[in-house]
């Protein structure tokens, strides 16, 4: 019933077919061999499903997958698009097609859309300087950092901030 199904090849059939004839001629004095055995049979068959270009799980790309893992870094507020280029070997023309196909947006709207979700989450829970927050995603500048803000969500990050802030 899973919504991917995948042939498996001969050669991996074989070797599995093998492992499992081992496990058939085990006697009940070596059935301490048994859990390597099946391990090996299991690990042959995910090997060959995770060496496949999408994620069986989430019917995702891989570098999608690997995109969220490299997000949730703290170094990935001051990654650039040739960082996300080398991370997930693509060229910047690549790059710039899968993200469009997949998200809609270039990889340059993707870091800023990340780094201004935390600039907000930080906002709302904390009670640093504005132009730390800043800072820390990047911007030197308060008023260029205050200036996209502003566009990006019509108020100021101070406005935002009382407007958004978590009552303790």
């Amino acid at each position: 019933n899973a919504p991917h199904h995948y042939a498996l090849p001969a050669s991996l059939v074989e070797s599995i077919e093998k492992i499992i004839h081992k496990l058939n001629l085990l006697t009940s004095s070596q059935y301490h061999i048994y859990n390597n055995l099946l391990c090996s049979a299991l690990l042959l068959i995910l090997q060959f499903i995770f060496s496949k270009n999408i994620d069986i799980f989430e019917n995702t790309p891989l570098w999608m997958n690997k995109l969220s893992s490299i997000t949730l870094k703290p170094e990935f507020l001051n990654y650039t698009v040739a960082d996300l280029c080398r991370e997930l070997n693509y060229s910047n023309a690549q790059l710039t097609r899968v993200f469009r196909l997949q998200l809609n947006m270039t990889p340059h709207e993707y870091i800023i859309e990340w780094k201004f979700r935390y600039a907000r989450s930080l906002l709302k829970t904390t009670d640093m300087n504005i132009l730390d927050i800043a800072m820390k995603i990047g911007y030197s500048n308060l008023s260029q950092f205050n200036t996209l803000f502003k566009k990006k969500f019509s108020v100021t990050p101070g406005q935002y901030r009382k407007q958004n802030k978590n009552p303790r």
